[in-house]
């Protein structure tokens, strides 16, 4: 990214005399290149934090970057669950005596999984590699990936499997979508639905800086990384913030 805002400035522009329009000229010139939005978005986000730092330690006098309209036209707001909104979820679930839902909704957070690709027909023991720790879903467009099995799912699927059950999950979707909204409400969690428990996969491996955005990409199968960028640009904000900021104690030893 900054090899771009690099070439744009062509080495001839002090960084002191970096103005407003010179960024919105970069948002600009970027945009007619056909990049999206949202990565236009990501970049200006970059810079503003950069320009933050630069201010800090004296090197500019304003962030030239605060008066440029941020591109939002093809943001997606992500409605992820935060972890006590979980813990609230899996208890009205198990309140409720049925943990078999309780097993499918943790297997959702730790996979990333659609709704269909973990039920039957789509997803049977033949999905499942326990001996490897990994399991195969089957996306949109037929298109096969692998996604690690962590110590939770390992837990769920040891047990299930001694049931000699066609498949670990044999609900029908439609009862899925009815039941996740039934328990969402009695949770007291609002503007959530099932496909927030795929969201908060990504969202918990990006801030807990637990997988890189091209890792979140590919374990949930998105086609394009900037699909990803689409959906967690505000998460992928606060990580790069925070990688700025980690330049203080970086220079300080220096």
């Amino acid at each position: 990214m900054f090899d771009a805002f690099n070439r744009f400035l062509n080495g001839d522009i002090p960084i002191s005399e970096i103005s407003e329009s010179t960024i919105e000229n970069y948002k600009q010139s970027r945009l007619n290149s056909g990049i999206r939005s949202a990565t236009m978005a990501i970049e200006l986000r970059i810079l503003k934090t950069a320009f933050y730092m630069a201010l800090k330690w004296k090197f500019v006098e304003i962030n030239p970057v605060v008066g440029v309209k941020i591109p939002k036209d093809d943001i997606v707001k992500v409605r992820f669950l935060r972890i006590n909104e979980i813990n609230r979820l899996l208890q009205v679930i198990r309140e409720d005596d049925n943990c078999d839902f309780a097993n499918l909704v943790l297997a959702y957070i730790n996979t990333g999984a659609r709704r269909i690709e973990l039920l039957f027909p789509n997803f049977t023991w033949q999905n499942v590699d326990l001996d490897g720790r990994k399991i195969q879903i089957n996306g949109k467009g037929n298109m096969k990936r692998f996604v690690p099995i962590n110590d939770a799912l390992f837990s769920i699927l040891t047990k299930l499997v001694k049931r000699k059950t066609i498949a670990p999950f044999e609900f029908k979707p439609d009862y899925v979508s009815h039941k996740i909204q039934y328990y969402y409400k009695l949770a007291g969690i609002k503007r959530a639905n099932l496909h927030s428990l795929r969201k908060t996969f990504g969202s918990l491996l990006l801030q807990n800086k637990a997988a890189d955005l091209y890792t979140v990409s590919r374990l949930l199968g998105h086609t394009s990384v900037k699909t990803t960028e689409k959906y967690y640009v505000d998460l992928l904000d606060d990580n790069y913030r925070d990688s700025v900021s980690s330049l203080d104690k970086i220079l300080t030893q220096n």
